[in-house]
């Protein structure tokens, strides 16, 4: 005989006076400690999973579980009686290995989802943090959509698109929603930011190209809003959603709204992106012999040059997504935070804000 395949129960509500009880993974990371705010501004109950021996530190009232998701057996603890997860924890690093990417970012989300159907059966709602680096730098189309074809182009990007492959994989299963953010920005995220500002600072920054691509920006305080509203709303189990800013801004005016808030005349000398790529990977071999290294990578190179636009229309008909951020706004709250790096960076030897990770 045909074995009946187990159908998942509907989860239920929590009980009247009851709060829903909520996982973050990643919590102690730069989106982490955003989301992690606005969750307990709401008076949320959170529980909050930590990798045991990471030097941590979690506001008052937070449930902290050591865990670690490359290590299922670990996850049970956490998992057991929640209604809600928000699935951050993920290895953001574009030099390491393929293996350790998927160890972390596709394994990783295996198994917590494995603990999920295994632990927690009042689920209602798991909410994967994605990125729009799996569609790449060179969009299939502009603009482009959830229904756009994904070519990552970068290690980083395919482990994150299989890793929502994986969560896709558990849609009967689990009520899962993937949430992509473009370029995230704001307090915390100094890696990437704060060389461009210090170029721009001491007018060594040059305009990539022609400078009119357009920057697919977003504030960590709207893409932790964006998630909220994952969580929520009905219509987003077995979804996708991008999750942009509220302005298009090419390179050039971005560069110029930095400028003008550092008191500084904004950058107004071009250079190809193929001499500023070969510059960047030059200076990896010379600085061996002392030579400095650029303060911009690979990487940061790819975001400031590449013409990304997105349609973010489904999120804001499903989800109610309204960004709050004004581009310009932001940008001024980026070079006071650089401002404040700066400051301790000379003034205590070493010293410097720690950006943590996702």
């Amino acid at each position: 005989m045909r074995k009946k395949q187990a159908v998942r129960k509907k989860p239920k509500e929590p009980s009247a006076g009851r709060k829903p009880l909520i996982l973050v993974t990643g919590a102690g990371g730069r989106l982490g400690k955003h989301l992690l705010k606005l969750l307990l501004e709401k008076k949320a109950t959170v529980r909050v999973l930590a990798r045991a021996g990471a030097e941590l530190s979690f506001p008052k009232g937070v449930e902290v579980f050591p865990g670690d998701i490359t290590h299922k057996q670990t996850l049970y603890p956490a998992v057991r009686g929640i209604d809600i997860v928000f699935h951050l924890a993920a290895l953001v690093d574009y030099v390491s290995s393929e293996k350790r990417l998927f160890d972390v970012n596709v394994e990783g989300t295996k198994n917590l989802l494995s603990v999920c159907a295994e632990a927690a059966p009042n689920l209602k709602r798991f909410v994967y943090c994605s990125s729009t680096s799996v569609m790449g730098k060179e969009l299939a189309e502009t603009p482009a959509n959830e229904k756009t074809e994904c070519l990552p182009t970068d290690n980083y990007g395919y482990s994150k698109l299989m890793a929502e492959h994986v969560v896709l994989e558990y849609k009967n299963r689990l009520p899962v929603v993937i949430v992509r953010p473009a370029v995230i920005y704001g307090e915390g995220f100094d890696e990437g930011y704060f060389p461009v500002l210090k170029l721009i600072k001491h007018h060594k920054m040059k305009i990539i190209d022609s400078g009119s691509n357009v920057i697919p920006f977003v504030h960590a305080k709207d893409v932790a809003n964006a998630l909220l509203l994952a969580a929520e709303s009905k219509k987003a189990p077995g979804q996708i959603y991008i999750i942009t800013g509220r302005e298009q801004m090419t390179q050039k005016e971005v560069l110029e709204i930095a400028a003008r808030e550092m008191g500084v005349k904004p950058p107004h000398q071009h250079i190809p992106h193929f001499l500023a790529e070969f510059g960047i990977q030059l200076s990896y071999p010379l600085s061996f012999l002392g030579w400095k290294k650029t303060r911009v990578d690979l990487e940061n190179l790819a975001v400031l040059s590449s013409n990304r636009v997105f349609d973010i229309s489904k999120a804001k008909k499903e989800l109610g997504y309204s960004p709050s951020v004004r581009l310009e706004e932001g940008i001024k709250e980026m070079v006071e935070y650089y401002r404040r790096g700066a400051f301790y960076a000379e003034h205590w030897k070493g010293g410097k804000i720690h950006s943590g990770g996702y």
